[in-house]
């Protein structure tokens, strides 16, 4: 490995990405089949609970697949940024045995 050669893995990061992009698209799906659903279906005394339970849901879905949206695009973002702090690092590390020795400086 040469002295430049950045130690972050992108592939391990995109895979990261991709475990949360998959995750808001089931939680998306999830929640679009709750919105199918028609808890008229059980009746009058049933129906508005289940209502109630369908309306909670969907909106915990969307928040968590809200969640998942941005943790993704964090992922996806922190490569540029581990990438730009290793290359700086290993640049500073490479001029250290041209600044002669530390008790000097």
């Amino acid at each position: 490995m040469t002295r430049h050669e950045l130690r972050t893995d992108p592939p391990a990061l995109s895979a990261v990405a991709q475990v949360w992009e998959r995750q808001v698209e089931e939680l998306h799906t999830a929640r679009r089949l709750l919105a199918g659903a028609d808890p008229g279906l059980l009746g009058v005394r049933v129906a508005p609970v289940a209502a109630g339970f369908l309306d909670h849901w969907s909106t915990t879905l969307g928040a968590h697949g809200v969640a998942a949206e941005e943790h993704a695009g964090a992922v996806r973002a922190l490569w540029p940024v581990l990438g730009a702090t290793d290359l700086d690092a290993a640049l500073r590390l490479g001029r250290l045995p041209d600044s002669g020795p530390w008790w000097s400086r």
